[in-house]
């Protein structure tokens, strides 16, 4: 867990800085139940995600990694094909095509029906806005948004599944922090959450 180092990025200035990285919770479904990947020293792997669309960006650094000659012919893990396996999503390795990628987050705007909005107090007297909508899979554009967001309960919630996003019954709830910049306003995501309709009736 600790050499995995997710990050929300909103400007290209946010990459170089590693106060916004966070570790995952769990990593066994990746990795297996000890949680650990082999052949690297030293490893460090990044993962970003842009903070209104969800594009994805995948790196990797080492000091050294195992020689399969000198290993049996054991390879080291190949951790990109593992993760983006289990994510079910294209991770980009382009750091370059991430930035230029980053000009298109302005547009972004949320998918469904706004249901609420609130704010919290932020740091240094200042006021954070957030919004909630509901969406469910006839919403154009929702299933595929969907597909990304649900890739963090991987890392965050044990024994997690993806669920059958065709099942009509589902309906998800997402939240987005609004922030107005230069008269305009950006939504950058928080969370989600989704609910079932399922109705039981009692029997006499």
């Amino acid at each position: 867990n600790d050499v995995i180092y997710i990050k929300m990025i909103r400007e290209e200035k946010d990459i170089d800085d590693e106060t916004l990285c966070f570790n995952p919770e769990f990593t066994h479904q990746f990795f297996g139940d000890s949680e650990g990947i082999f052949g690297y020293v030293d490893l460090r792997v990044d993962i970003y995600y842009s903070a209104a669309r969800l594009s994805t960006y995948f790196g990797m650094s080492y000091t050294d990694k195992v020689d399969p000659k000198k290993s049996g012919g054991v390879q080291p893990d190949n951790v990109q094909k593992i993760i983006q396996e289990k994510l079910e999503v294209e991770l980009g390795t382009n750091i370059d095509d991430f930035v230029s990628s980053l000009s298109k987050e302005s547009s972004f705007r949320p998918h469904g029906e706004l249901l609420k909005c609130f704010t919290v107090d932020g740091e240094e007297n200042s006021k954070q806005t957030f919004d909630v909508y509901r969406a469910d899979v006839s919403v154009p554009g929702f299933q595929q948004y969907h597909q990304k967001m649900q890739t963090f309960i991987l890392w965050f919630i044990d024994a997690a599944s993806f669920i059958e996003v065709d099942d009509e019954r589902w309906e998800y709830f997402t939240i987005f922090e609004r922030v107005i910049s230069n008269g305009d306003p950006h939504f950058f995501f928080v969370g989600y959450a989704t609910v079932y309709r399922y109705y039981a009736y009692p029997t006499k």
